[in-house]
């Protein structure tokens, strides 16, 4: 029993709950707070999927029409990226998977930090996302 208490504590602690709760979850025999834990994890994690396979799909259909993404990009940062690199689309292309990267590290630091704030970042997030796949799919054909 003590060696099986041992293992679930580094198990919450590693993931960040302290250590009373699980005291508390233990006498109670109700673990309303892990699965409320639980459930805020799965939440960013299904978000974050989402951001990341809306992003794949641009970044796809970025490098598939490379030819006439000097045309319809919108995004002036997007532009002066294309012209320093002679319209290529590497330099951009590597700008936006640096930027998604660093979101979804500041997202996760925010998230262990204060987890409403995470998890309304992400929405947000999400949200712009959900925008994009509207604008792909209502945007006039190329």
């Amino acid at each position: 029993m003590a060696y099986r208490h041992l293992i679930m504590c580094t198990i919450f602690r590693r993931a960040g709950l302290r250590l009373r709760t699980f005291y508390c979850c233990l006498k109670n025999r109700q673990c309303k707070l892990i699965e409320r834990v639980m459930r805020d994890n799965i939440a960013l994690g299904i978000m974050m999927l989402w951001v990341w396979a809306v992003s794949m799909v641009d970044h796809y259909l970025t490098i598939k029409l490379q030819h006439s993404i000097m045309l319809h990009e919108k995004n002036p940062l997007g532009l002066l990226l294309l012209v320093a690199d002679s319209g290529s689309v590497a330099l951009f292309m590597t700008a936006k998977m640096i930027g998604l990267w660093l979101i979804f590290f500041i997202t996760i630091g925010l998230y262990r930090w204060r987890k409403p704030y995470g998890l309304s970042a992400m929405l947000l997030l999400s949200l712009i996302q959900l925008y994009l796949v509207m604008y792909f799919f209502h945007s006039p054909p190329l």
